[in-house]
């Protein structure tokens, strides 16, 4: 990770590095956090930290200086527009709008459990999952330009989902992972479920 990005310490327990100028709001007594992308080079990473109970809103609706870039990762090898990484997660609600990024939500190492996530108008694709061991209660993805969930080596429970408007796979389960799933209703998808690289789907 750069030197230069911003290393902001809101509450107990939460680390987040900004790149770029995003906009950064806290309500600590609603357990907020409120995330306005308005460039390009702007994204969020929270790391090292123990999320209980927080609401994360991420708005990228109307992004600038977008450009189609040769390498889906950054100099700091992020992708996406907020990037959770070797964190403890307990009921967190996350809802993301918009962007131009090559992910939506990008969760890595880490572990715990989910109660909702919201992702809308993907550029491409909506959530990424990687080496992480995690439980969600519910997911809803409304029109994707890649894939709406793609997992990598770990273990993923998920109880609801709900995808809409997928243009290419609605579940990908790659790279050794387990992916379990209770209910699901896919619509308007090329492929709803897909499981590849010696991976489980139940």
């Amino acid at each position: 990770i750069s030197k230069k990005s911003n290393l902001i310490n809101p509450d107990k327990n939460i680390y987040i590095k900004k790149f770029g100028e995003p906009d950064l709001i806290f309500n600590k007594k609603k357990k907020l956090l409120l995330i306005k992308i308005k460039d390009f080079n702007d994204k969020v990473l929270i790391l090292n930290s123990k999320l209980e109970g927080w609401n994360i809103e991420v708005l990228a609706k109307d992004i600038k200086n977008h450009k189609t870039i040769e390498s889906r990762i950054d100099t700091n090898l992020l992708t996406s527009l907020i990037t959770i990484k070797d964190s403890y997660l307990k009921n967190l609600n996350i809802y993301v709008e918009g962007g131009k990024h090559e992910d939506s939500l990008n969760i890595i190492n880490s572990s715990g459990s989910i109660n909702s996530l919201t992702i809308k108008n993907s550029f491409q694709d909506a959530i990424d999952f990687d080496f992480s061991n995690l439980k969600v209660n519910e997911i809803y993805v409304e029109n994707a330009g890649n894939d709406f969930v793609d997992s990598s080596a770990g273990d993923y429970f998920v109880t609801k989902l709900v995808l809409i408007g997928c243009k290419d796979k609605g579940v990908s389960v790659g790279e050794k992972s387990n992916f379990k799933l209770t209910n699901a209703e896919i619509k308007n998808t090329d492929m709803a479920l897909v499981s590849k690289d010696s991976s489980k789907l139940t």
